[in-house]
């Protein structure tokens, strides 16, 4: 008998549904044809799976039928053996246990599998580590999800969780219907950052990519865990920077050691150490990641700290799979994020630089088509955001004809489940971060946000 295989339950199971129908229908739903480990109870079961597709009658005499039809009816030893098969046969009170039984050997072959394979793997001089381990963790990860299968549901049964978010939003115990980041006018436009979606972040260099993202990170990290792969700065700068954000201490006087420990300063500085310590913020500064190599680690951070939703800084600067042209590589990392944040259930947001066009206009405002290898982040990404400062550019105004000077433009080029349109941020460049800007009690905000919840005037509200 091979290993982990009992062709004998096997044909119980089956000899079951060809006496009882409903058999078939208690057990659709984890069963598969790949669950047998006889090939000619594959080709049986997949016979009834069309039968029981098509409303009709499953015996031996309809499945031998579909078998005839498919030239498999002699190698499943015809349709003597599949009379045999309703002489053994599980009583239907205990084909789902069966059933069961049967995913679970099945997990063992595929755990086997792996293992066998990963052996021979390693001997091959030009294999990727890294692509090995992902594909081993999502193969032993489906097999650890076979006895957990998610069945459709009736509306009925999914309506309460969304009631339930919406009636938490209208009595005001959850401003949004995502994750909140801290910066209101975003979480105006977005209502938060959404499992399962895919945020793109872009802009030229020193426009804030960088500390948008650690504004976002530091205030979702008061409550909820949250990754961040750092591809360009090491942890060290990264921890800098929350240092300076939290205590008001400028960077480069960090750095320096330019700020006295007598005075508002030392108690700031020690304030903002004993917050960072309490925030669920998980940094990794690993250089150049490949796909692989981060969803494999994004995994773990989900399975061991149940993080939220994760940041990657920035996209350029991963490691590309080979494909024929750059535009092909980005497209296959940009769809694997995607599927990664679905996977995983959590929000993603990469940080992405764009081309040069923008230099060259006079309008310095960013739009789709500045995005480097703009196709495919477009099409994967359900919100782009563009953050620039006229500031740099030396634009003395802004849109509404306010002074630029500390202050950031975002717009929201593309949400692929609400509006688009701009919003104003203010950037304190020391203390490198995003504050939310006072609004005026008459300014419009969009919807998701009732206008008692409107900021009051001149109150500058962090992140």
């Amino acid at each position: 008998m091979t290993l982990h295989a009992d062709p004998e339950l096997e044909g119980k199971v089956l000899g079951a549904i060809l006496l009882e129908r409903e058999a078939f229908a208690l057990i659709a739903d984890m069963v598969k044809p790949e669950t047998f480990h006889t090939e000619r109870h594959q080709h049986i079961y997949g016979a009834m799976g069309e039968l029981f597709l098509r409303g009709d009658t499953i015996d031996h005499i309809t499945v031998a039928d579909v078998l005839r039809k498919k030239g498999t009816l002699q190698e499943c030893g015809g349709e003597t053996y599949l009379v045999g098969l309703t002489m053994n046969a599980s009583g239907l009170g205990s084909v789902e246990a069966h059933g069961r039984i049967l995913i679970e050997k099945s997990m063992l072959r595929t755990l086997y599998s792996v293992g066998a394979g990963l052996v021979a793997s390693v001997n091959d001089l030009t294999a990727d580590p890294f692509e090995l381990m992902d594909e081993a963790e999502r193969r032993l990860m489906e097999a650890a999800g076979v006895l957990q299968i998610k069945s459709p549901r009736l509306l009925d049964k999914i309506l309460p969780e969304i009631i339930t978010r919406i009636d938490a939003i209208c009595s005001r115990e959850a401003k949004y219907f995502g994750q909140a980041t801290g910066l209101r006018p975003f979480d105006n436009y977005t209502g938060g950052l959404e499992s399962k979606l895919l945020y793109i972040v872009a802009g030229r260099p020193s426009q804030g990519k960088s500390a948008l993202a650690t504004s976002m990170a530091t205030y979702i990290a008061d409550s909820d865990p949250v990754g961040m792969f750092s591809l360009e700065m090491s942890e060290h700068e990264n921890l800098m920077r929350l240092i300076s954000g939290e205590s008001g201490i400028s960077y480069q006087d960090l750095k320096d050691g330019r700020f006295s420990h007598n005075d508002d300063q030392a108690r700031a500085y020690d304030a903002a150490l004993g917050k960072l310590r309490r925030k669920k913020l998980l940094i990794d500064d690993t250089p150049a990641l490949g796909i692989a190599e981060l969803k494999a680690k994004a995994r773990r951070l989900k399975s061991e700290h149940r993080i939220k939703g994760m940041f990657v800084d920035y996209l350029q600067l991963m490691k590309m799979p080979k494909a024929e042209t750059r535009d092909i590589s980005v497209g296959e990392v940009t769809r694997a994020l995607k599927q990664m944040a679905k996977e995983l259930d959590v929000w993603v947001v990469c940080l992405s630089q764009l081309n040069r066009a923008v230099e060259a206009r006079p309008d310095k405002r960013p739009i789709l088509s500045d995005l480097r290898e703009s196709g495919n982040i477009e099409q994967d990404a359900d919100v782009v955001l563009f953050v620039w400062r006229p500031e740099f550019y030396q634009i003395d105004v802004m849109p509404d004809n306010t002074p630029s000077k500390d202050k950031a433009m975002c717009s929201l080029a593309k949400q692929r489940n609400g509006q688009t349109g701009d919003f104003q941020l203010n950037f304190q460049k020391e203390r490198m971060r995003f504050v939310s800007p006072a609004l005026p009690a008459h300014e419009n905000v969009p919807a998701a946000v009732p206008a008692n919840e409107r900021y009051e005037s001149n109150d500058e509200r962090p992140f």
